[in-house]
């Protein structure tokens, strides 16, 4: 794509999307559907993200909940051993 130029605003973490063509309708229709483009890919990113760390913290909460149900029912089924000091 020739036409098309993206270029960042200072200190503003935007960018602007510029398409040359001769046809000014076009040249609209190419650089809105490339910010689009990039909104979807950035937002499918982050729900990526947000999907794993939910996942991660998930599955490390069922494993500590089993580890501890399992502490609890070898701790209750042990005999219970009392010292006495002389």
């Amino acid at each position: 794509m020739g036409g098309l130029q993206i270029q960042p605003v200072a200190v503003s973490g935007l960018v602007r999307i510029s398409y040359q063509d001769p046809s000014a309708a076009m040249a609209s229709k190419i650089a809105n559907a490339v910010g689009e483009a990039f909104i979807e890919g950035n937002l499918q990113q982050r729900y990526d993200a947000s999907s794993y760390a939910r996942n991660f913290l998930k599955e490390s909460l069922r494993r500590r909940a089993s580890v501890s149900s399992c502490q609890n029912a070898a701790s209750s089924t042990m005999p219970s051993t009392s010292r006495s000091s002389i």
